[in-house]
């Protein structure tokens, strides 16, 4: 893989792909850039994103489809306003257990509340109060149809690209530490992911 740098501002062209104009975006709006986003949504932003890893281990760039705090949304936080934490070490990352992180973040209602509410336990089930371990690994990979279908459902999107050397590691990289007051820190997910 070749080191890759957070793109310049203006638009990005990589093999085949040529995205919109963007930008950098950095931790509080200062400092080193994390990352490289387009300012405008992407068509077909699954098969682009697509193209776009098939490309990374020669480019060195993670592509990334952004989420915004408002879901109907295509601007704002938190992205546009560099709302990311301290990038983490990744070797911090590496000594970090998967199945313990899940283990200690495993939470479902109790049994007295699954056992009051049917549509709650429903909602859990076949899970309870004890972490079930980690899922087995897959091999079989997606047929045409099932990636066709995942990638499809992606219509528009804004396409971030993240220096990486893998993809697990891009939520470290940028410092996004996931859903508002709950895990504190990237390396929790970046681990999980590598998993």
């Amino acid at each position: 893989m070749t080191a890759a740098e957070v793109p310049a501002d203006g638009p990005v062209r990589l093999g085949p792909v040529q995205l919109p104009a963007g930008k950098r975006i950095s931790a509080g709006g200062s400092g080193p850039p994390r990352l490289w986003a387009t300012s405008e949504p992407v068509p077909d932003a699954g098969r682009v994103w697509q193209e776009l890893a098939d490309m990374r281990p020669d480019t060195g760039l993670v592509p990334i489809l952004l989420a915004f705090l408002n879901p109907w949304a295509h601007w704002g936080r938190p992205w546009d306003n560099g709302e990311l934490g301290p990038r983490c070490d990744l070797a911090a990352v590496a000594r970090l257990d998967p199945g313990a992180v899940l283990a200690e973040q495993w939470w479902v209602p109790t049994q007295a509340e699954l056992d009051s509410d049917p549509e709650l336990a429903a909602e859990v089930a076949p899970f309870g109060e004890q972490f079930p371990g980690l899922a087995p690994a897959q091999e079989q990979a997606l047929t045409e149809a099932e990636r066709a279908r995942a990638l499809g459902w992606f219509r528009s999107a804004r396409i971030g690209l993240v220096p990486a050397a893998r993809p697990a590691d891009v939520l470290a990289l940028v410092g996004y530490d996931g859903t508002v007051n709950r895990y504190g820190t990237p390396e929790l997910l970046s681990a999980l992911l590598r998993s």
